[in-house]
């Protein structure tokens, strides 16, 4: 069970291992289609609106 004091994280959200979660992270933060903030509160970020990316998307654009 998630704890009530704190934002779940990514692979909590999906059920996926922390490891493969992060790898794929990291994939669309090199491609430009997230990035990251870091410190308490930080996490990945969209670059742009969510309806400007598709599967085809390779980065800024």
């Amino acid at each position: 069970m998630l704890s009530q004091s704190r934002k779940p994280v990514p692979a909590e959200l999906h059920g996926t291992p922390p490891a493969y979660t992060a790898k794929h992270l990291q994939a669309l933060s090199r491609t430009g289609i997230v990035r990251s903030t870091a410190g308490h509160v930080g996490g990945y970020i969209l670059t742009r609106p969510a309806s400007a990316i598709s599967a085809r998307s390779r980065g800024p654009g």
